[in-house]
């Protein structure tokens, strides 16, 4: 704006650079019996004057002359410097004079912020899970669309992709994670999950959980990635890799009791293998004879429990027993991924004392 403090001579307004082309960028006052205003100019809810000609370009007004130009960058913009000049000058009776400003206009590309907890290296024992998180958001265009890819193909990313929860509110959809990166909510717009990519407005966020399963640990060793960037021409794209290695854990057999007491008391009331089983493969075989070789029980199922019935369901006399166990019960494993697994071997075949 240009003005004459105290007066009302004419002023003059002339805008002499040509990129950007500010004739386009001319944004015209609303007008109103005979007067002009603009709303919300310089921090003033409106701002009123009474006069306006455009003269091949240079604006005249009386008084004072209010201007507005609105600029939004396109790509062709990106990482340039425009130069503005603009003249102004006053013209009465009592004096003229003229004024020159040189405004720079630098067109920045936004880039990312990547927020996320993720591990460099992770490894994880069977039956364990990993979860983390990781978000973006464009702190210069929180409007603009942010994208989340997932890298690689050997990580499930949608079997451990756990999605937000959905809401509306202000008659928009919305969707939320909740105790997300050491914020109570991470609120996103317009949340999408493609599989290929994961987009939303202002921030967008995701959240994975893998459980080590039997399954995973005779994988190659996990690594997975993600790039982030947004819909802006020219963003910059940010990528983090990492590695998730799946150990099973080490196992053993304790040594077969010979003796056991099914009365009831909660103590050595069923005689069955102890120690720190491979749940993934242990195998067995158990068989139990009495003292004139008949067959009163047996079980394939690793982790048995006789309780000194018959396979009638009576109880068994007090006495000896003959017991023949075979198969295996705990593993060691050897390396990351692609581990080797050595099973531990339980043969047995011995006598059992059941006390009543």
């Amino acid at each position: 704006m240009t003005e004459d403090v105290g007066g009302n001579d004419s002023v003059f307004m002339l805008i002499s650079s040509t990129l950007p082309n500010f004739s386009s960028l001319y944004v015209p006052p609303y007008s109103s019996g005979g007067n002009y205003y603009y709303l919300d100019f310089q921090g003033n809810d409106t701002l009123w004057f009474s006069d306006l000609n455009n003269m091949n370009g240079t604006y005249q007004g009386i008084g004072k002359l209010p201007m507005r130009y609105c600029f939004t960058p396109t790509c062709k913009d990106r990482d340039a410097t425009y130069t503005i000049n603009y003249f102004s000058y006053i013209h009465g009776c009592t004096y003229s004079d003229t004024v020159e400003s040189i405004i720079k206009i630098n067109v920045l590309v936004s880039t990312p912020v990547f927020y996320h907890n993720l591990p460099e290296d992770a490894s994880l024992k069977r039956d364990s899970t990993l979860c983390f998180d990781l978000m973006t958001s464009d702190p210069i265009n929180p409007n603009d669309k942010m994208f989340i890819v997932p890298l690689g193909e050997e990580f499930d990313y949608a079997a451990t992709f756990i999605p937000p929860k959905d809401t509306s509110k202000n008659g928009q959809n919305w969707s939320f994670y909740t105790h997300f990166l050491g914020l109570d909510t991470i609120w996103m717009q317009n949340f999408n999950n493609s599989g290929s990519s994961i987009t939303a407005y202002s921030n967008a966020g995701a959240r994975y959980c893998l459980y080590a399963d039997c399954e995973s640990m005779f994988l190659e060793k996990y690594n997975p990635g993600f790039k982030v960037y947004t819909n802006a021409c020219g963003s910059d794209t940010i990528e983090k890799h990492f590695q998730i290695d799946v150990h099973g854990n080490d196992g053993y057999a304790n040594e077969v009791p010979n003796v056991f007491t099914p009365n009831g008391d909660g103590v050595n009331d069923f005689f069955m293998l102890s120690g720190t089983p491979d749940i993934c493969y242990d195998t067995m075989k158990v068989k139990i004879f009495n003292r004139w070789g008949q067959l009163v029980y047996e079980s394939e199922e690793p982790y048995f429990q006789w309780d000194g019935k018959n396979l009638k369901g009576k109880d068994c006399t007090a006495g000896t027993y003959f017991i023949l166990v075979e198969g295996y019960y705990g593993s060691k494993y050897h390396g990351g991924g692609q581990a080797t697994r050595e099973a531990i071997p339980v043969v047995k075949q011995y006598y059992l004392q059941l006390l009543r």
